[in-house]
């Protein structure tokens, strides 16, 4: 099961951040109820997130533009991966 799940959050949180990672961080509440360690890692993910969240948009637009294409391309690897190596 756990392998299901990354194999969906995986390629959304490289695709699209501000929806994978947000994923991730209710699924850390969920578990934050019965395990301690699900606590420290959404309260670590969520201080990250908002640090790479600031620091991207303190960034020139051809940086973010360099970032996102980054992104994209590595998304289309990981697509490309799941779709002909599985």
């Amino acid at each position: 099961m756990l392998w299901s799940v990354a194999f969906v959050i995986l390629p959304m949180i490289v695709l699209l951040p501000e929806l994978g990672i947000p994923a991730l961080l209710v699924a850390f509440r969920l578990l934050a109820v019965e395990a301690q360690w699900a606590v420290r890692a959404y309260a670590w993910t969520d201080w990250r997130f908002t640090q790479l969240r600031e620091w991207f948009h303190r960034q020139v637009l051809v940086t973010r533009a360099a970032i996102l294409v980054g992104l994209f391309l590595a998304a289309v690897a990981l697509v490309w991966l799941l779709v002909y190596e599985f």
